[in-house]
């Protein structure tokens, strides 16, 4: 029986003057984060990365009930990465703001990580935890709750999925790997998939990226920036491609797609 977490029903943006932290006017307007859990509760595993107060509004988040089986299971699992690293400073300079990462997301479900990079890709979970260490990537991880959604119900989706995410039609704005990521956890557990008072700060990093340039530093950005970002995710995704499935070998795993 599928069912949303508890916690997604509670999450709620903030109207206090966490807000207003240095870390998040510095890059976003987008509302931080009311706590859903009991600070009152020292007993509750935590889970932080060094982006979480920028992007969210605070430093930890309780880490899922459920870890993650080897075999997989039906739970919603999407986890947030910094794939910046010395770059998230750089394009900071380069837009006039201070990012506190560069976002991507995967979402997980049936011991597989599915996400878009030059394509709508997907990996066992095992080889993405060796593929995205956290003390190379920073990164933290939501159980959203059970899916209904049966494997044939997420191939055809993922078919279908694949033209609108296409290498083609990688758009920075519009179409990136956390599009997809909304998308298909919104697919997973209708009505609730990944909720907005998280999802909307890591999608506003592109959508406000070019907000406190000149308007004709922004015009000309907004071409570039697109451009250059597809040929950097194209040419990432390559790359990684034959690790990915060296280390799937590896395992005894199958090699995804």
């Amino acid at each position: 029986m599928g069912a949303p977490a508890a916690w997604t029903q509670r999450i709620t943006p903030t109207t206090t003057g966490i807000a207003l932290l240095p870390s998040r006017t510095c890059w976003t307007k987008t509302p931080a984060v009311e706590p859903w859990w009991s600070e009152d509760s020292p007993g509750t595993p935590m889970q932080s990365a060094p982006f979480c107060e920028g992007l969210w509004g605070w430093g930890e988040f309780p880490t899922p009930e459920v870890p993650e089986p080897a075999e997989g299971d039906n739970h919603v699992r999407v986890s947030i990465y910094n794939i910046g690293g010395p770059m998230t400073a750089v394009l900071g300079k380069t837009t006039n703001k201070e990012f506190p990462l560069i976002p991507h997301v995967g979402v997980r479900i049936n011991g597989r990580e599915h996400f878009f990079s030059d394509h709508v890709e997907n990996r066992a979970s095992v080889v993405m935890d060796q593929m995205m260490p956290p003390d190379q990537y920073p990164q933290v991880t939501f159980d959203l709750g059970v899916s209904e959604v049966d494997d044939a119900e997420i191939d055809a989706w993922l078919k279908t999925a694949e033209a609108k995410f296409a290498p083609e039609n990688y758009d920075l704005w519009k179409r990136n790997c956390n599009h997809f990521a909304q998308d298909f956890a919104e697919f997973l557990l209708p009505g609730t998939g990944f909720p907005a008072p998280l999802m909307t700060p890591v999608l506003d990093f592109t959508d406000s990226m070019l907000d406190n340039l000149p308007e004709w530093r922004r015009a000309m950005g907004d071409v570039f920036m697109n451009q250059l970002s597809r040929t950097v995710v194209v040419s990432w995704g390559r790359v990684l491609r034959n690790e990915k499935e060296r280390k799937a070998e590896a395992l005894g795993l199958d090699k995804g797609k």
